[in-house]
Parts: structure tokens; sequence; C-alpha cells
């Protein structure tokens, strides 16, 4: 039917009134109504339009243009709460949003303006304290609130199926696919137009291993989306899931004329659900769409992280013909946890050591290079069982973690200084060893917001060490389970792998350890000669869990 709107006001304001009349229209016509009048805080027209363009770009799929449009009502209107709230939604699904960390401030600090449903939506997307909020758990209790106070909005079904479908392994959910699954489900009963919905739904199929519910769902998402900046991305998983050789042609056929950021997905899958033997062509597509310096950085981190993972590390350290001390240091991790590669790690140490021992710069960023610095050489050290200077190295963090947050989120962080902690208990042998590992466990469950996707991932396998040193292999088995569903490249996945199917192995989880052995086998079907005894070795042992005979590659 007709869409209808009033608005009342003095004869000598019908400019304005004209203005207020087309807005409530327009936002009528775009199913945000009366239930949302009260958010609509703005008085810009041009900010309205481009508001409601860009919920109808987002609820396609396109999110990059959904960005645009955020950025512009912002443009025209800086305090529109809702603009940047979704615009901070745009943002998570990749969407090159203009300074994200402000667009988060709007949002938050306009939440008074919103109606009640509105509040409890930027709460549940942002977290209970906004861009304070300290922990993915927080998160989580948010979102669950969300859905009992709104059961029949899709919104908020929406976002507590992405934090089991993201975090979900990382919160310790064995069942997070199903968790995702059920509240997704929930959402599409209420809302089955939105495309973000069908495209995790379909993603979820795929990761199962459910040829009939992928078939399904790709169809019903196909239906809604064939444009989006995933699209094509979904439809090289699934083809590759259902195993259709032709949709898999069309997919990276498509893939080549796209947005790099497809691709760049389609590689982590590759890697993570299978279909490494495509990884060479997805790693061609996207450096040939790379366009920005952010594109070609995210295109190195994969290309870097496929050949780390498939067990080529002196090809991934060439990736990098001139790195920096600070690369250089972060490296070292990689040396220690990743099979990386270093000709010759003294010149590296030497450097770490002057600059983790110098007077504190004047700078919050030369103080947060220097602890980050003493963290990584505490680390190297004590992984080695070297615990001369780790002492001082510890007073070191310490101390920073008293030097305000400009400092202590990047630099002396409570999980970094709290892990060089335990891992000098567990070497001096002290009484509290484990009680020290186990706090640090419990901060990594609930993974901090301060704390970016590598230094977490590489953090799990640091205290699973200190936990099998302390023979509690359940508990090293737990933690090298924390994985990421999607989020930037898979960094140290092949170790992650080979652990799980050593500890799985070890704690009776015969399941367990052939499918994570099966994974890194099917990773690391190139390695370079250095590790061919390993992947040999694992081999060896995956046949025996099988009760198969050794097969040579």
């Amino acid at each position: 039917g007709a869409t209808q709107a009033t608005v009342e006001g003095p004869e000598d304001s019908l400019p304005v009134m004209l203005d207020r009349l087309t807005g409530e229209l327009l936002a009528a016509s775009a199913g945000e109504g009366s239930v949302h009048g009260a958010s609509l805080t703005t008085s810009s027209l041009e900010a309205l339009k481009a508001y409601l363009e860009g919920r109808a770009a987002h609820r396609g799929g396109l999110y990059n243009e959904a960005a645009q449009h955020f950025s512009r009502a912002l443009g025209a209107d800086s305090a529109f709460t809702l603009a940047a709230f979704w615009g901070s939604r745009a943002s998570e699904w990749g969407a090159p949003v203009t300074d994200p960390i402000r667009v988060r401030e709007i949002a938050w600090d306009g939440r008074s303006l919103l109606n009640p449903r509105d509040r409890v939506l930027l709460e549940a997307q942002m977290g209970p304290r906004g861009p304070e909020t300290e922990t993915r758990a927080d998160l989580l209790r948010a979102r669950e609130r969300a859905v009992n106070a709104l059961p029949d909005q899709p919104d908020a079904w929406f976002l507590l199926g992405e934090v089991y479908l993201h975090w979900g392994a990382i919160l310790g959910f064995s069942d997070w696919p199903e968790r995702a699954a059920q509240a997704l489900e929930r959402a599409v009963a209420l809302d089955s137009t939105w495309a973000g919905l069908q495209h995790h739904l379909t993603q979820l199929a795929t990761k199962t291993g459910d040829t009939t519910e992928t078939r399904r769902l790709w169809q019903s998402y196909v239906q809604l989306d064939s444009t989006s900046d995933y699209s094509d991305q979904l439809r090289f998983t699934a083809a590759v899931a259902l195993g259709d050789e032709d949709m898999r042609a069309d997919a990276l056929d498509r893939l080549a004329v796209q947005r790099v950021a497809g691709a760049n997905v389609a590689a982590w899958f590759a890697q993570t659900d299978g279909g490494v033997e495509y990884l060479d062509t997805l790693t061609a597509i996207m450096r040939s769409r790379a366009r920005t310096q952010r594109e070609r950085n995210e295109v190195a981190d994969q290309a870097y992280a496929i050949a780390m993972n498939r067990g080529r590390p002196r090809e991934a350290l060439s990736m990098f013909p001139s790195p920096d001390a600070e690369d250089l240091e972060e490296h070292m991790d990689h040396v220690l946890y990743w099979n990386g590669f270093l000709e010759n790690t003294t010149p590296v140490l030497r450097r770490a050591n002057s600059t983790a021992l110098a007077p504190f710069g004047p700078t919050a960023r030369e103080q947060r290079r220097q602890l980050v610095t003493a963290c990584r050489l505490a680390r190297w050290r004590l992984a080695q069982g070297d615990t001369s200077g780790a002492a001082s190295l510890l007073q070191r963090l310490e101390t920073g973690l008293t030097m305000g947050d400009s400092v202590v989120p990047d630099g002396a962080s409570p999980l970094c200084t709290s892990m060089v902690r335990a891992m000098l208990a567990v070497r001096q042998g002290s009484t509290d060893a484990l009680a020290l590992v186990a706090q640090v466990d419990s901060i990594l469950q609930s993974y901090p917001y301060r704390i970016d996707y590598r230094g977490f991932t590489v953090s799990n396998l640091m205290v699973a060490a200190l936990f099998e040193e302390l023979k509690e292999p359940e508990r090293a088995l737990a933690a090298v389970r924390r994985r990421f569903y999607y989020w930037g490249a898979p960094t140290y996945l092949s170790t992650q792998l080979r652990e799980e199917g050593r500890l799985a192995a070890l704690t009776g989880d015969r399941e367990g350890a052939i499918r994570a052995y099966t994974h890194y086998l099917e990773l690391r079907y190139d390695p370079e000669p250095e590790l061919i005894p390993e992947v040999e070795a694992v081999r060896t042992e995956l046949a025996r869990l099988v009760g198969e005979p050794e097969l040579s590659q």
C-alpha cells in the first residue's frame, strides 16, 4: 500500500517541515518507520538519504558501497549516531571506513539518542562498554542479553551467531558451529532476505561437509546475492566442498576480475576448510587485483602465511627482501613456533637486547616499541630454557604496566607480562608455576580486545607448551584448539594442527588426532627439504593411528 507520513510545525518553517516529511517518507519506505523514528537523529536530509542507501547496500552484501554511503552521511552530519553505528558494522566486513575508531566513538557517544531497541543492538555489537569493552567474552554476554531482550529481532540473532562463528572456538565452545548455525537460523526465520545471514549459513555448511545442505543454502543465497563483495569467494568455497569443477572454474574466473578481498578470503578458507591445490592460483589473482597499499599489505600477509603453512620458510622470508628490525624480531616467534628460518639470529638478538634495556625513550611510541622488544626477547630466551636476564626483563615489563594507556595495550600488556612471569616460574620449577600458567590461560580464554590475532595465536601455542611441561596435556590441547574462524591470515595454522594431532593422540582423542594430522599433511604438500623429516614423521604417526600400512607420498 501507499506509504504515509505526517509532520507538524509552524507555517514559517515550511522548508524544514518539507525536509522532515521527505525524511519520514524515505525512512518508512526503507522499513525504518515509527519503530526507528526516535533513532533517526539527524536534521540533514542529505545525511538521511545516504544512511538509507547505506542500509540497503549493507543488507545486499555490498559492504564497501555501504561504507561509502555511511561515510557520506557522517560527512553531512558528523553526529549522526545510526550512520556511525552501521558504518562500524560495515567495517567488520572488511570495508574501508574513514577513521573507524572515531566512527565507533561517535556511535557510542550518541547512544542516549537511540530508541531502546537500537541501543540494545548497539551495545550488542560493540559490547557493554563500547570502545572500552575488554574481552570477547564480554561481547558474547552482551549479545546473549540482546536476544533475550529482543527475541523477535533478526539483527540480535545475527550478532549472536557471528560471535559463535568467528570466536566460538576461542571462547571454548567445541560445538561452536552448531551454536552459530542455530542463532543464524533463528535470524533467517525472522528475515529470509538478508544476504549476510545466508552467506554465513552457507559457509558453515561447507565446513561441516554436508553437501546437500551446502547446495540448498548456496541456491538460496545466490538468489539473494550474486554480486556482493564476497559472493564469488563463497562460490569458490562451496564449489570445493561440492567437488563441482565447473562451478569452481567459474568462481576463479569471477574472482580474477573482482576486488582483491574475495580472493583473499577464498585463500583463507582454502587453507582451513579445503582447496589447497588452488592456493597458487588464488595468490596470483590477489597480487593482480591489489590496488591500494592496504590491499598489497593484506596480500603479502596472506602469501606469507601460505608459504609458512606449506612448510616453505625460506620462500616466505624472501618475500620481505629488506625486513626492518621490528619485522625480524616478530620473525623470532616464527622461528620458535612456526618452523621459521633465519640464517643468523645473533645480530637480531643483540639489537633486541640493546633496544629492550636502553633507557625509556621520550614518546609513548618509543616506549611501546621497547616493551614489545623486551617481551619478545624474554620469551625467546625462556622458550629455550635460558633464564639469564629474564628477571630484569620481567621487571622492565612490570614497570611498563604503570606507564599509562598509551603504552600498555601494545607494549607491556598484562598478557605479555603474565606470560613471561609464567614461563620464568616453569623454568625455575616454582611451586606456583601451574597457577601462573592458569592465569595466562584465563586471559586467553576471554580473548582480550587489545591483542591482534597473531599475538593471540602464538600465545596459545606458548601456554600449551607450558601446560604440557607441567603434565597437563588436556589443558594444552584446549589451548591449541583455540582458533579463529576467518580473521586475517591463518598464522601458525600448520603448527596448531601438528600440535593438536600430537596432543589429541596423547590424550586418547584418536579421531581428533587423525583429523588434525590429515589437515596438516594437506597443507604441507610441498615442504622445503629441511621440513621433510617432520612431515614424514607426521605421515608415519597418522598411518599408525589409522591402522593402515605406512604410505609414502
